[in-house]
């Protein structure tokens, strides 16, 4: 998306219940723009196979036009959160059958 465009999130950003979220969705643009800065668009679509090219970059319009003053949302799916921790091994047993775990409670 080269340039922001007060349209696309007009037709594409509606509001339910006084907040806004994608058309046809309840997701938030804030949550959609917020992943865009710590995943590709094609992560973003295999997470969310249900938003369109469109519908993610109008909610990026959208988060820009109209910037959220709460807290910053994360920039890495929750799915992706747990892969990335699966892959460093994070649940990985080694031969004693011991997970590696910290303040594990003993009997």
């Amino acid at each position: 998306m080269t340039a922001i465009s007060k349209r696309a999130p007009q037709t594409l950003i509606e509001v339910q219940d006084g907040l806004p979220v994608i058309r046809g969705t309840t997701m938030s643009p804030y949550m959609i723009a917020a992943l865009t800065h710590g995943e590709t668009m094609a992560e973003i679509i295999a997470d969310y196979p249900h938003l369109s090219v469109e519908q993610i970059e109008a909610a990026v319009s959208y988060a820009t036009l109209y910037p959220q003053p709460d807290p910053p949302l994360p920039a890495r799916s929750f799915k992706r959160m747990l892969a990335d921790m699966a892959h460093a091994g994070v649940w990985d047993i080694d031969a004693a059958g011991d997970t590696g775990a910290v303040n594990r409670c003993k009997p």
